[in-house]
């Protein structure tokens, strides 16, 4: 059975200073999982990092089960982020 957050609707609306709840989420597991932080150091852009994730580790989905290739996920706010820590 797969868990993965995949038909949850995704729209425009703002959460917590980010494009949309989900993109929020990623976020939150990116910097605040030790194991996700030191990973995502590894690149300088989301769809590296995503890449990465899915293809080479095998994890379609952060621990929350969003999937981190969503469409609604904003990867230049990310790629953002990833570049300022």
């Amino acid at each position: 059975m797969n868990t993965a957050i995949e038909t949850k609707t995704c729209g425009c609306r703002c959460y917590n200073g980010w494009s949309n709840w989900e993109t929020w989420n990623i976020v939150v597991w990116l910097q605040n999982d030790q194991r996700l932080y030191n990973i995502m150091k590894m690149f300088s852009d989301y769809d590296g990092l995503i890449n990465y994730l899915i293809h080479e580790l095998d994890e379609p989905a952060n621990p929350d089960g969003v999937l981190w290739d969503l469409p609604c996920v904003n990867r230049r706010e990310i790629t953002r982020m990833m570049n300022e820590e």
